[in-house]
């Protein structure tokens, strides 16, 4: 934009210098004076001419093009949420929180925002009509919720795949229904998406229900930060808290965007739909967990990641261990092939 203004501030004082010649041509050949050749001058007077006029639509077009308000071009978004096992009131709530923090977007998005709920349970139980007395909100906010079921339990990555096939939005937000938005939240996010086209998902800041910090920032794991992080007791991973911190990003600043993270959460991932598309979404042979670990590793191949603070959640999941044999076996059989496809590191 620069060089082009200097081009158009070069054409005007073209324009002033050659219009002075003719000028001073003119009153030479009127006072019987030896003239500067008169085709010549008029030539360049015409050249001259035709380059200003040309400078002055170049100059409306600019100033038109800069006036164009921001939200003129506004962008798309649809909401995947994979549901298994949720109790209603909790399908609710985050339903809730969800429409709050699109009421703040009214300036940034355009068209109907669809909030895709993936059903993977087994006795297609679920109806909409759960969720009948916030029908006015989502008519206010221009949503439609969308059931997606009947495939079964297919698993996490799976699920959203089955959701992002039918999404033509700008972005999608891929989320766990354990999870409450900040009312700014989406705001924030999209805010800071339209900004960095280089960024394909943002994470956002997140804590547990009592107040206290969640980390969903990674970077890439080792064999052992996992068997610290996920299985031993606080009396031996205290001798290694300044190792956990590290693998946890807890140095990232929350002040500021951070871009260039290595690994972010599935639980709430802003992404960019194209971007997700371009990697062919999650890898569906991981059932559950990893899925998102081996999602991030495919998107930096092309984009960045990147940590946003001012988007903010509450999140009630985590704990592996607490959650019995069988998602530990899962979660053994997805670290199995993540560190077979992407490179292990035992130490």
């Amino acid at each position: 934009m620069e060089f082009i203004q200097y081009l158009l501030q070069q054409a005007g004082l073209y324009y002033k210098m050659h219009r002075n010649l003719v000028i001073m041509n003119q009153r030479a050949n009127n006072s019987g004076h030896s003239s500067i050749n008169s085709t010549d001058t008029t030539w360049r007077y015409n050249t001259i001419s035709a380059i200003h006029d040309l400078s002055i639509i170049l100059r409306f077009k600019c100033y038109t093009t800069l006036q164009v308000p921001a939200n003129h071009n506004k962008s798309t978004l649809s909401v995947s949420l994979v549901h298994y096992d949720t109790a209603n009131e909790g399908l609710i709530a985050v339903i809730e929180s969800l429409l709050s923090a699109l009421e703040g977007c009214a300036s940034i998005l355009n068209g109907r925002t669809i909030i895709a709920i993936v059903d993977n349970e087994e006795r297609q139980s679920l109806e909409l009509r759960l969720f009948s007395e916030l029908q006015e909100r989502l008519k206010t906010n221009n949503c439609e919720l969308q059931l997606i079921q009947g495939q079964g339990n297919v698993g996490y990555g799976k699920g959203h795949n089955l959701a992002l096939a039918k999404m033509k939005s700008d972005y999608v937000l891929l989320m766990n229904p354990d999870v409450n938005l900040d009312k700014n939240s989406l705001t924030e996010g999209l805010r800071y998406m339209e900004g960095h086209d280089e960024v394909a998902a943002v994470c956002p800041s997140a804590v547990f229900p009592d107040g206290i910090k969640q980390y969903l920032c990674k970077r890439y794991p080792s064999v052992f930060d996992f068997l610290l992080r996920s299985f031993m007791p606080i009396s031996i991973t205290r001798y290694f808290a300044d190792r956990l911190a590290a693998y946890e990003m807890r140095e990232l600043s929350e002040e500021k965007a951070t871009q260039d993270i290595p690994i972010i959460s599935g639980c709430f991932m802003l992404c960019r739909r194209d971007a997700l598309h371009q990697v062919g979404g999650f890898n569906e042979d991981y059932f559950l967990y990893f899925e998102d670990f081996d999602l991030c590793m495919r998107l930096r191949q092309q984009y960045k990641l990147a940590y946003l603070p001012e988007m903010k959640i509450v999140h009630h999941g985590g704990h592996t261990a607490k959650k019995g044999l069988l998602h530990i076996g899962m979660f053994v059989r997805s670290s199995i092939r993540f560190f077979s496809t992407h490179g292990w590191r035992w130490y």
